[in-house]
Order: C-alpha cells, then sequence, then structure tokens
C-alpha cells in the first residue's frame, strides 16, 4: 500500500515552514523555512511623508499611496510562499496540502493557490502557529489530519 504524503504550511506575514509527512505515525519533518529579507523589511517603511499636490488658489493637498509598502510586500512574500509550495508539487509531490496562518494571510494564501493546488488541500486553519515547535503541532490538527 503506498503512503499518502502531506504537505503542512504553516505561515505568518513574515516567514513561512514546510512539513512534509509520509504517512501515519510517522510525524512531522521539516523540510524548507523561508522568511522575507531584511531588504524588503526595510522596504515596507517609507522614507518620507506622502505626497502633496497644488489646487487652485494656492492650496496643497495631501494624497494617498495607491497602496500600502506593508500590502506590496505582503502581496509578494505571498507570492513568494506560492511559487514554494508549486516548487514542491513539482520536485517533491505530495498528495495533501494543510495550511495553517493569520486569517489575512490565510485569505490571501487561499487567493493564490493554483486550482491543481487546491484540489489538493484538505484543510486550512485560520490560525498563527509558526512558532509552535514540530512535535507540538500535531495535536493542532487532529480533528482534520493524522500525522
Amino acid at each position: 500500500m503506498q503512503s499518502i504524503k502531506t504537505l503542512l504550511v504553516l505561515a505568518s506575514e513574515q516567514r513561512a515552514r514546510f512539513f512534509e509527512n509520509t504517512g501515519v505515525g510517522k510525524g512531522l519533518a521539516e523540510v524548507e523555512d523561508v522568511g522575507r529579507s531584511a531588504l524588503d523589511m526595510d522596504r515596507a517603511t517609507p522614507a518620507d511623508r506622502e505626497g502633496r499636490v497644488a489646487a487652485g488658489g494656492g492650496a496643497r493637498h495631501g494624497f494617498e499611496p495607491r497602496s500600502l509598502p506593508d500590502d506590496q510586500l505582503r502581496h509578494a512574500f505571498t507570492a513568494e510562499v506560492m511559487a514554494a509550495i508549486t516548487a514542491r508539487a513539482t520536485d517533491a509531490p505530495f498528495d495533501r496540502l494543510v495550511i495553517a496562518a493569520p486569517p489575512r494571510m490565510l485569505g490571501l494564501l487561499r487567493a493564490a493557490l493554483p486550482h491543481d493546488l487546491r484540489k489538493r488541500l484538505v484543510f486550512d486553519l485560520d490560525k498563527d502557529l509558526i512558532d509552535v515547535a514540530a512535535a507540538d503541532l500535531p495535536a493542532h490538527f487532529a480533528a482534520h489530519a493524522v500525522f
């Protein structure tokens, strides 16, 4: 009987950890840890105030940026995490996908998940488990996945 391989992805807005499980009772093995670079984090802080425009009569009005730097970085990191998941699907194929992330990040990951990977998603959890020890993770998924 062939074992079922599961990829567990824990993500936050700063970091993602990837674990593999090769069957019931085999536990989780951490296979990758991805973090946003320090350069990206520096870019998240604007260098100065938002721009201003001149209006008739000498008045000057400030304006909002089209998107905040944090939003841009969040979306870029989501794309990076999704690229890592897609690469794993090709290089080390898995049968099932489980994702846990805080609500905002989970929503971004769900939206970015390609159709072929969405079919493998068996469970997602809107909880930040990024700093939980590998040995403690199975308890968080006991009702939905057995490791």
